[in-house]
């Protein structure tokens, strides 16, 4: 939706509402037609006005308010939907927090031991949990994950996942909370789908070899990379993709091979298809599936190919600063490596070993993307073929700002000045600004509209929300 207006935009909340649809439903606006988050997104996303405004919060219970810098780019917030989060084992009782949102999907390995990776999620249940480094078929620990919580996740004493002394790395992934029934393909699936996270897990049972065999993801469009697990016998972790060629081919998470055609058509929108499976990886009658479906999210995550050059500063453009990549070769063996922002650059994991935490010439974090400073076979050979899946991560050198940030100037009621347009920084003739002390240099804080969403739906802030128009001279 654009909305050709001239001069500035204001929106405006109370901030009562207490779940999401209540905060993207309440608002009001000086723009007939605009009174929600949504359509204050669609409305930065037109060419009428720059990416940077500015904005309002107030908190309710302190009465702070808090002068912050809005950016409409990208449309998701990442950690709202993904977050790597490190702990120490304990050998008792533990909750882990910090995620930021209540996860799905959590991924958990040992850093400094060789226990397995253990990949448990909400739709099979605390306790359920599978292997990527084995083709085990699924077990139960009840003292592993005991319960997937509001800002993380609790745990039990299980060696696995907190041992005592031992140092862990979780990947978080926010998928659409309880299943629901999805009858898109022809066989009925569970699904948790979060279509702006490009994410669904999906939970179906095979229905033994034949033709048309489709399961229904709830993404919304087609998924890049499919990783599928039986359930209930030993199988190995199939990955479909159709980053290669655009045609289905395939890997296993937990082997070095390299990849291989699949034969089946590719995924649609609404479903994709498990095929004629003879050896049992995704479609034997009566046996249980859990598939992890990922697609791509501008601004969020990035799943694509690219080629080894034999030479440092190989970089691959995501479009944003990465907080999560998955490599692996393509055209030949190797290991997968996995790197995230909350570990140094140069630490590795590969899902298809139990290892311990793995040392190598890493890979570095850019703007827009990352580098491979390595001329492995496994990351960066010449003529290589490689794929990837990066998601993007909370910047680990930029606060989240609070609505008691005291180093904020902070607006009067009749502020209703226009941001600059550049830069969130006041300049020395805007006169409506409140302008910094001299010992004040803390510019105001910049964040995103999603996450100016998550603050008033979470804790019931008031907001109001300026944008300027565009000069399109």
């Amino acid at each position: 939706m654009a909305v050709p207006i001239s001069g500035s935009f204001e929106m405006f909340g109370t901030g009562s509402s207490t779940t999401i649809a209540g905060a993207l439903a309440e608002g009001g606006s000086n723009v007939t037609g605009v009174s929600t988050f949504n359509d204050l997104i669609n409305l930065a996303n037109s060419n009428y006005f720059d990416s940077a405004y500015s904005g309002v919060i107030n908190n309710p219970t302190t009465d702070v308010s808090s002068s912050l810098q809005f950016r409409n780019y990208p449309f998701v917030l990442p950690n709202l939907f993904f977050n790597t989060v490190l702990y120490t084992g304990n050998s008792s009782t533990q909750s882990i927090t910090g995620v930021g949102f209540a996860p799905d999907l959590v991924w958990i390995k040992e850093r400094t031991g060789t226990d397995h990776h253990r990949l448990q999620d909400t739709v099979r249940g605390a306790g359920y949990r599978l292997y990527s480094s084995t083709t085990s078929a699924e077990g139960y620990t009840y003292d592993s994950i005991t319960s997937f919580n509001a800002d993380g996740f609790s745990l039990g004493g299980s060696l696995g996942v907190n041992e005592s002394g031992q140092d862990y790395v979780s990947w978080n992934f926010k998928a659409g909370g309880a299943a629901v029934t999805n009858t898109d393909g022809t066989i009925t699936s569970q699904v948790s789908a979060n279509v702006d996270a490009g994410f669904s897990i999906v939970s179906y049972t095979g229905t033994g070899p034949g033709s048309n065999r489709l399961v229904g993801h709830g993404l919304g469009q087609a998924p890049k990379i499919i990783i599928v697990k039986n359930r209930t016998v030993t199988k190995g972790w199939l990955v479909w993709t159709t980053i290669i060629d655009g045609s289905m081919d395939y890997f296993f998470l937990n082997t070095v091979g390299g990849s291989d055609n699949a034969g089946q058509s590719v995924p649609t929108s609404t479903v994709f298809n498990i095929q004629d499976d003879g050896g049992g990886e995704s479609n034997s009658n009566g046996d249980d599936y859990i598939a992890y479906c990922f697609a791509e999210v501008e601004g969020f995550s990035s799943i694509g190919s690219y080629a080894g050059t034999g030479a440092s500063g190989n970089t691959i453009v995501t479009g944003f600063e990465p907080g999560f990549v998955l490599i692996k070769r393509a055209d030949s063996t190797g290991d997968w490596f996995i790197y995230d922002n909350r570990r140094a650059s140069n630490l590795y994991l590969s899902p298809n070993l139990q290892n311990a935490e793995g040392t190598d010439g890493g890979i570095e974090f850019n703007s827009n993307g990352f580098t491979i400073n390595v001329t492995y076979q496994d990351h960066n050979t010449s003529g290589g073929s490689y794929i990837y899946m990066a998601f993007a991560g909370t910047n680990t050198n930029t606060p989240t700002p609070t609505p008691t940030d005291t180093n904020t100037p902070t607006p009067t009621p009749t502020d209703t000045a226009v941001p600059p347009t550049d830069t969130p920084t006041p300049t020395p003739t805007d006169t409506n600004t409140p302008t910094p002390t001299p010992t004040d240099t803390v510019a105001p804080p910049t964040i995103l509209l999603h996450q100016l969403q998550q603050l008033v739906t979470a804790n019931h802030y008031s907001y109001r929300i300026q944008l300027t128009q565009q000069d399109t001279d």
